[in-house]
């Protein structure tokens, strides 16, 4: 991922799919270190643990060291483990990575968006309803509400009404599950 916020929106996106994150990691590396041949060796040993035991399952055959990291310039081990990462993405205290590692949110978790990033498509609202619910604060744009109307003739999301475009089979059935198989 190019900015560590996808990660929180991919993060997101696997538990509301699956139930849970146990099938992905989130690894960033201050810059001078470049933490992708040791991704792939652990990548491998996981995939190798599940071609040998499948019975076991993607989540099952997770190697000890295929866990949340965050590394220094020198390649140094800042933190590890479930809850680094944690953070307002997922309502917890901040971890020991979210702590060491700033992440930016996108123009739409600015504008109320969900974190998540996969609203297909938002309803939406006139420009005067958006600055009287304080979608903008801490900014009064009531100065500007002409220029917003004339840039949004429509109106701008109203990301607390839900996705007005996502279909209804948006995840397939086989990957709706808590479990592996």
């Amino acid at each position: 991922m190019h900015h560590l916020s996808a990660s929180f929106a991919t993060r997101l996106r696997i538990e509301r799919a699956l139930g849970d994150s146990a099938r992905q990691l989130i690894w960033v590396a201050e810059l001078g270190f470049d933490p992708t041949l040791e991704a792939l060796r652990v990548m491998d040993e996981w995939i190798g643990a599940v071609r040998e035991q499948p019975w076991r399952g993607v989540a099952g055959n997770r190697p000890a060291r295929a866990d949340d990291a965050c590394f220094d310039a020198g390649g140094r081990t800042l933190a590890r483990g479930p809850e680094v990462w944690d953070g307002d993405w997922n309502g917890a205290a901040p971890g020991a990575c979210t702590r060491a590692m700033r992440s930016f949110g996108t123009s739409r978790s600015a504008a109320g968006g969900p974190l998540a990033g996969d609203l297909f498509q938002c309803r939406l609202q006139s420009v005067e309803a958006a600055i009287a619910a304080g979608v903008y604060r801490p900014v009064d744009l009531r100065p500007h509400a002409a220029r917003l109307r004339e840039i949004f003739p429509q109106g701008v999301c109203d990301y607390r009404r839900g996705d007005a475009g996502r279909p209804a089979d948006a995840v397939p059935a086989r990957w709706r599950r808590s479990g592996d198989e």
